[in-house]
């Protein structure tokens, strides 16, 4: 191995060495250098109570708790800061030191943000009991817990066994309303009669210019269901025809589901002139399996009486001739079977002979009855 030897000459300068001095000014060195490389990172501070809605003004990681950039908490206690709410489990972050209280400063991760919906996992707040019992709430998002529920449930069933209990006894009359908002309330006649706008009398009067004719808007309402059955009435009577082209009557039909059988009645109550007379028919939909069709007229003296039976709708008129003016009763029953098309039956009517100074009317009063067979 070769050897190498050095001739060192001079003098060396007390200062130039110092092996402990060196050594403490790299480790401060060093240190100071890490400190560096996580500034404004996040420092975890803890756990922080918002009730006082103030962000954090001591326990930051700076000299004597100063809040330093970086600096976060978590959120044990909710509130509400900068102007926004935070729940626990949320954190706070400062952007800045010393950020104060302004809230541009701070940044807030909110863990419970998300709201749940039917098709998205997030959180969900509960209802309160009220809530759960409020008919008229628009609240779609809060849950209800079972024994909200149940409480719920056992307030409305009470509520109609309240009513229930209020009906008067067996052989008195008494009704059920059902309220818009789902609870129930015992009404007297008297009463349901005024909830319908039926008027007062105890039973409806049909004849022009009563107030006690139901209007459209009660029930449509002309409809007056009775079990699986149906009676419309001619509230007022048709527009006044002066010619004989064969219309369809306002009131006097019915609809027809398809592929289904019925029964009905039209009952028209006629005021025509002699120079007019009367015509009428009777369609429905094409295409029914079957149908049978009886027509009878009953009038004043005078009348040329045209009465039907057929088994199908009417292809040709039933026309009523008078010599005199005169008012009279269509008696129109049958049933049909009907096919595969869906559609109104529908009477129709027309002077026989315009006579366009003698109008020809259907009275109010005229009714349709049908049921489904």
């Amino acid at each position: 191995m070769a050897t190498h030897t050095f001739n060192i000459t001079g003098t060396i300068p007390d200062n130039t060495f110092d092996p402990f001095g060196s050594a403490s000014a790299a480790q401060a060195a060093a240190i100071a250098h890490a400190d560096g490389l996580v500034v404004g990172l996040f420092d975890d501070r803890g756990n922080y109570d918002a009730s006082g809605n103030t962000f954090p003004t001591t326990g930051g990681s700076g000299t004597a708790g100063a809040v330093l950039k970086g600096d976060v908490w978590r959120i044990s206690v909710a509130g509400t800061l900068g102007g926004n709410a935070v729940d626990v489990g949320d954190t706070i972050r400062a952007l800045v030191d010393t950020p104060g209280q302004t809230a541009g400063n701070w940044a807030t991760f909110d863990a419970n943000v998300q709201q749940a919906t039917e098709t998205v996992r997030g959180t969900v707040a509960i209802a309160t009991q009220a809530e759960a019992e409020d008919s008229g709430t628009t609240n779609d998002i809060d849950a209800i817990t079972p024994k909200k529920w149940w409480q719920a449930f056992t307030s409305a069933f009470t509520a109609v066994g309240a009513a229930l209990r209020n009906l008067a006894t067996p052989g008195a009359t008494s009704w059920i309303r059902v309220n818009t908002d789902g609870t129930v309330t015992a009404r007297t006649a008297s009463q349901t009669r005024s909830d319908l706008a039926l008027g007062t009398a105890s039973t409806v009067d049909t004849g022009t210019g009563s107030a006690n004719v139901p209007t459209v808007a009660q029930a449509d309402a002309r409809y007056l269901r009775i079990t699986n059955g149906f009676v419309l009435v001619k509230k007022t009577s048709s527009t006044s025809r002066n010619n004989n082209t064969l219309t369809d009557d306002p009131d006097l039909f019915f609809p027809m589901e398809a592929n289904k059988s019925y029964t009905y009645t039209i009952t028209a109550f006629i005021q025509a002139s002699a120079a007019g007379d009367f015509k009428s028919r009777v369609t429905g939909p094409a295409a029914p399996t079957s149908v049978f069709l009886s027509q009878a007229g009953f009038g004043t003296t005078g009348m040329t009486q045209s009465n039907r039976i057929a088994q199908a709708y009417d292809s040709t008129d039933l026309t009523q001739v008078f010599t005199s003016n005169f008012v009279m009763r269509l008696l129109i029953n049958g049933t049909v079977n009907n096919g595969v098309n869906a559609g109104d039956l529908v009477f129709q009517w027309a002077q026989n002979t315009t006579a366009a100074g003698n109008p020809t009317l259907v009275l109010a009063g005229s009714t349709v009855e049908w049921s489904e067979i």
